[in-house]
This record gives structure tokens, sequence and C-alpha cells, in this order.
């Protein structure tokens, strides 16, 4: 119309309605029409909805992406591409994708990898966001319904793995054997349960008045942002030994610019290449258990925990901003918080039941 494309409603009588005897067959004729109708009007759209997804992702979504999305989100959406969804993809093109073939795509996933519901949430919000951006980008008709909008999470299909966080005693073993750079940073990852990118993001102007004052993450050494909720931004208590840890690092390295600095000094330091290189093979070494970086964070929360800390204190401490995802997230109970809670179930029973007794014996 005057030179600009618009959009027209299309409609398309089956047949009468005395035509069919089941709603079976109105469904498999529709289905069939439907069909049809989908491959005329997607040719005229665009060419964009016979690629395969997986090109449509690798050329068009990441690429796009790459300016809108932090650094550690988009790194997070690679990661489950690669390692979830590209595997499982065979061939289909974009305008092949309906909500059946979306179930049973994160089906498969589930069915293959022992992964929990978040993480089946994260892939099904990646690809919900990949659809999102080919319906506005011509990679997808946009009068269609987002096939991963209305998907269901599955189950996984295996038993989840239990999470690994760092006791006490496993945090002392490896304080004893890493050298001084390694040493200073998981103390600083146990005792402030400080993230992984927020260790890396940590200045030396950050420490003042006894306390690490968040204000930043680091993300691959080049992408330095602020935090990212105004929950996350907080100061954490410096204690003694991490005091002392602290103190004789910045003896040894400049102390200004950042706590933890690369090869290239100015830069943060890759805790990712500090761990895969100098401490996971010293740990190995001494049969030391490594629990990941994430895993000090919920150690912390657990020990305090365990030292009776309250639960509001410790959500606090990691800068949570709801108390529920402190509890079903990051505290653990121990095997041997469990026994001594019995125990003293068992203390009170029997000191109940001598009174019980006593009084029984004085009433006759």
């Amino acid at each position: 119309m005057n030179g600009k494309k618009v959009w027209k409603d299309a409609y398309k009588a089956l047949a009468p309605l005395d035509k069919y005897e089941t709603a079976a067959q109105v469904e498999k004729d529709f289905d069939r029409t439907l069909k049809e109708l989908r491959g005329t009007h997607s040719s005229k759209f665009t060419e964009g909805v016979t690629q395969s997804v997986a090109n449509f992702i690798e050329t068009t979504y990441f690429p796009k992406q790459k300016e809108k999305l932090k650094p550690s989100t988009l790194f997070g959406y690679r990661h489950l591409y690669d390692r979830h969804v590209k595997p499982r993809l065979n061939g289909e093109s974009m305008r092949d994708f309906t909500l059946p073939v979306a179930q049973r795509l994160l089906e498969k996933i589930a069915a293959a990898t022992p992964l929990a519901s978040t993480s089946l949430r994260h892939i099904k919000w990646f690809l919900k966001a990949v659809f999102d951006v080919a319906r506005m980008n011509g990679g997808y008709d946009p009068t269609l319904l987002n096939p991963f909008e209305e998907v269901h999470i599955p189950k996984a299909s295996k038993q989840k793995q239990p999470t690994r966080y760092a006791g006490l005693d496993n945090v002392l073993d490896m304080l004893d054997v890493l050298p001084d750079t390694a040493a200073t940073v998981v103390a600083v990852a146990a005792f402030a349960g400080l993230r992984k990118s927020e260790i890396q993001g940590l200045r030396w102007d950050d420490l003042k008045n006894g306390e690490l004052h968040v204000q930043r993450s680091a993300w691959r050494t080049t992408a330095v942002h602020e935090v990212k909720t105004e929950a996350s931004k907080g100061a954490v208590p410096v204690i003694p030994i991490l005091a002392k840890h602290l103190e004789d690092h910045r003896n040894g390295f400049p102390s200004d610019g950042f706590i933890f600095t690369g090869a290239k000094m100015g830069r943060p330091l890759d805790l990712h290449n500090l761990a895969s290189r100098i401490i996971r093979p010293t740990l190995a070494a001494k049969k030391i258990p490594w629990c990941g970086w994430h895993g000090f964070r919920r150690g912390l929360a657990t020990n305090l925990h365990t030292l009776g800390v309250a639960d509001t204190d410790v959500q606090r401490i990691l800068r949570h901003a709801n108390v529920k995802v402190t509890q079903e997230s990051y505290i653990k109970v121990e095997p041997n918080v469990k026994k001594r809670a019995m125990d003293k179930l068992q203390k009170a029973l029997s000191a109940k039941r001598k009174r019980r007794k006593r009084g029984s014996r004085k009433r006759k």
C-alpha cells in the first residue's frame, strides 16, 4: 500500500462442518492445511525461516547479542548451547520448530544430562530468547507464537549430583599447601564469600575500615562492570585470618589497582586459569578435594549456619536479596550436625523419662 508492506489476515475454509465425523479427522486436515499455509506465508515473508536453528544461533543470534548482553551472560548461553543444545539439534529449520518439536528437544536434553530444573529453565529461556530475536529479524514468522513460550520443564532422568561446598577443614587444608596468591584468593572466597567475578574485580581501595566493599565484577579480566544488583553491593567484615593473608599479599604486589593482577599488570587475575594451572594440580597432588569457586560461597553459608549464626545474618553476609535463596541453595546440613541434633533429642527424652519415673514413685 503506497509502496509500503502491510500485514493482512488470510482466511481459508477447510470444509463443510458435516464432512467430519470425529475430532481426530478435523485435527488431521487442519494440521495438513496449516502446514501448507505456513509454507506459503513463510516463503513470502522471508527466506530466513528455512535456515537451520543452529545456523541462526551461530551466525545471527550470538553476533547480535554480543553488545546487548553482559559477557558473563553471553558466555553462559554459549556454554548451554555448545554442551546441551547443539548436539541434540538434527538440522531442523526455524520454520519446522513448533511447540511439540521444542518440547521434545528439552526432553532429550533432560534425558541425556543430569541437570537441575534451574539449568533446564535457563536452557528454555535461552531458546525462547533465540526465537524472540528471530521473530524480530526475519528468522521466524512474527505472527506465530514463540515455540518455547509454553514448553514445560521436564524432570531430569538421572539423579542430581551432590552439591559441593568447602568445610572449614577443607579450607584449612588448602591454605596449608597453596602458594601465596592462590592461598589469598581462596581465603577471600572462603572467609568473605565473594563470587568469582567479584574477587577478580576487587581493588585495594575496596579494602577499608576492616571491610571489603563489593562494588564491581570482572569477567574474563577484560570486562569490568558494577555488580549485577543493588543487593550485591555491600561490605563484608574481614576476619583476622583473612586480613593477614591480604597484608602478606600486599607486601609483594602493587598497593593500588586490582588486588589480584594477571601477567598483564593492571588487568584482573583470571581465576579460571589460576584454578586450572595452580590450584587444582596442587590440591590433586595432596589428595585434597576441590569444590569449585562457588563451593566456597556455599561453604561459608553452611559453616556460619552450623556455628549458630541466624540465616538472615548469613543472607546479609552473602548479599542475597532473599533469605530463601540462602536457605534453599547455599546452606547445607552436614551429617554430623544431624547426628548432634538427634543426640540432643535423645538426651531431652531421657531427661523427661527420668522426671516422669521420679514423679510416678512419689505418687505411690
